[in-house]
């Protein structure tokens, strides 16, 4: 995987391989978003993954692909958060106006690299932040958080977007997340690509001769695109992680979308074979019968699973 922009960064060493006087100061002792790779220059501009966004750092690009070669680092992709991947008719306009309004206030800074690049580079008065603050009546502290989420967020655009779990969620499925657990709502909207992911899930780990369950399914699932590739320093090699619960459905989710999206007679033809099926489900008068005097025993049998 290559070293560009909105990728992340994944520090390797243990602690003890760190210099306690920290004299090295090309070490990353933290998870870092790449915001820009300046090749001529030979430098990479990082900020933290983690956390309240921080104020940028710049490494040399050679101790970084030195240290991806030698496994101290790992790069990865990053699942950033489900608002920031959706498109400006799947959000509610109001949002859209805030974020609209952050990014033209920093739009002069983050307009391309080189001005990202030159804000990054300025004095800790920068001149082009005090401008903007003048002309857009916006305060510095503002126009750095702004710029830094921006960062944080990838460089996209969405990620200027107010935080949904601070102004409330809707009830729609675009926005609606999965039921509370502990006091805290947990999963992610069911979008359409969601709903695709767990269509896509049962027909390919639960309509089949296997008679998987629904959990089995559901973990397939997150193993195919709610996850990373995370170094395990014990065998050498790369775990599959699953996302955080606010950054993947909810089996519960799941589940719901599941008996909305299966049809429990095909799903049943798939898992016990036509015949068996057959067997077991046989109607008493006709075909026309068949879903009056058995629907209600084959839903109960598959989503009980």
């Amino acid at each position: 995987m290559s070293i560009t922009v909105g990728n992340m960064l994944i520090p390797l060493q243990d602690e003890a391989s760190i210099d306690e006087d920290m004299s090295n100061p090309e070490i990353i002792d933290q998870r870092y978003i790449i915001i820009l790779v300046n090749p001529i220059t030979n430098t990479v501009y990082l900020i933290n993954a983690e956390g309240k966004p921080k104020k940028p750092i710049c490494i040399n690009l050679t101790i970084i692909e030195e240290g991806i070669k030698n496994k101290q680092l790992n790069i990865s992709t990053v699942t950033y958060s489900y608002h920031s991947m959706l498109d400006d008719q799947e959000i509610d306009e109001k949002w859209l106006a805030i974020r609209d309004k952050r990014l033209e206030i920093i739009q002069d800074i983050i307009e391309d690299d080189i001005s990202i690049e030159n804000f990054l580079n300025a004095s800790r008065t920068n001149p082009v932040v005090k401008t903007i603050s003048k002309e857009k009546k916006c305060s510095r502290e503002s126009i750095y958080k702004f710029v830094y989420t921006y960062f944080q967020g990838g460089r996209r655009k969405n990620s200027l977007l107010p935080r949904f779990d601070k102004i409330g969620r809707s009830s729609t499925s675009k926005t609606k997340v999965g039921a509370k657990i502990d006091g805290k709502s947990i999963g992610i909207p069911a979008t359409d690509d969601v709903k695709e992911n767990i269509r896509n899930a049962l027909n390919k780990y639960y309509k089949n001769k296997k008679k998987q369950t629904y959990q089995h399914a559901y973990n397939k699932m997150c193993d195919d695109h709610y996850s990373e590739q995370v170094y395990n320093e014990k065998t050498g090699g790369y775990d599959t992680v699953h996302y955080d619960d606010n950054k993947k459905p909810s089996i519960n989710q799941f589940k719901y979308w599941a008996r909305k999206l299966l049809d429990p007679v095909e799903a049943s033809k798939k898992r016990l074979g036509v015949s068996q099926h057959e067997k077991d489900f046989k109607p008493i008068l006709s075909s026309s019968d068949y879903f009056i005097a058995y629907s209600g025993l084959l839903e109960h049998r598959f989503w009980s699973t």
